[in-house]
């Protein structure tokens, strides 16, 4: 391509040529339309990839095996977290409810021994938070959490079993959404913290749908619950 350029000698133009673009340059591993395709999905996958949780909610929980001790304890709320997340098959979402309040109503007569005792937690469905801000206000809609009707999600223990030390199996009945289910999950208590893990069903509770254009979400969403004491 050329550019006129006029000049001042009988009106006569000369020519200029204009500089070429300077080329881009793959790999030859690279330079296959799919590759390419790959490269963009992966770059825009790592730029989601952030976290909801703060340093000292994503740090494991002290290094204390002393066995539950039995008294009141206050929850260290800098180190304490409930949090989950929602998987699919293109991109995964960690998120984390910052109001939520949990006790344990131990026995009058034994309470160090958490088999007699009565854990209950009520979480505030609006203080729900993920990595993505647009999908904050989404969570809170009627197809997922509907928090107008429903603010408050609960539980309540009906039986602690001792799998032996600082390990035991939680029983109780989960509301969510209205809806009320009976659930089991593995807990670690001790003096220093309380830990557990489960798996949500959340198509129990009639959390979401099953897919959203091409994204795919699944069944069971891992919930995981850190409780630190005040020492």
């Amino acid at each position: 391509m050329h550019a006129e350029k006029k000049t001042g000698d009988a009106g006569l133009a000369k020519s200029t040529p204009l500089p070429s673009p300077l080329p881009i340059f793959f790999p030859p591993s690279m330079r296959h339309p799919l590759a390419l395709t790959l490269l963009c999905s992966a770059l825009l996958l790592a730029a989601c990839e952030t976290s909801s949780l703060t340093e000292e909610e994503k740090a494991p929980v002290p290094e204390i095996e002393t066995p539950y001790l039995g008294g009141t304890k206050e929850i260290d709320r800098t180190q304490s977290r409930i949090s989950f997340v929602g998987k699919s098959n293109i991109i995964n979402h960690e998120g984390k409810f910052s109001e939520y309040t949990a006790t344990i109503t131990l026995d009058s007569t034994n309470p160090a021994d958490l088999t007699k005792a009565k854990i209950e937690a009520e979480i505030d469905i609006a203080s729900v938070s993920t990595d993505a801000l647009g999908l904050n206000g989404h969570l809170l809609k009627e197809e997922f959490f509907s928090v107008e009707k429903f603010p408050k999600a609960t539980f309540v223990s009906t039986s602690i079993v001792s799998k032996g030390g600082n390990l035991y199996t939680v029983n109780g009945d989960l509301t969510m959404k209205g809806t009320t289910k009976t659930i089991a999950f593995d807990a670690e208590i001790t003096d220093a913290a309380l830990t557990a893990s489960y798996d949500l069903p959340r198509k129990d509770f009639g959390i979401g749908n099953d897919s959203y254009g091409n994204k795919l979400l699944e069944e069971l969403v891992p919930v995981s619950i850190k409780l630190v004491f005040v020492q």
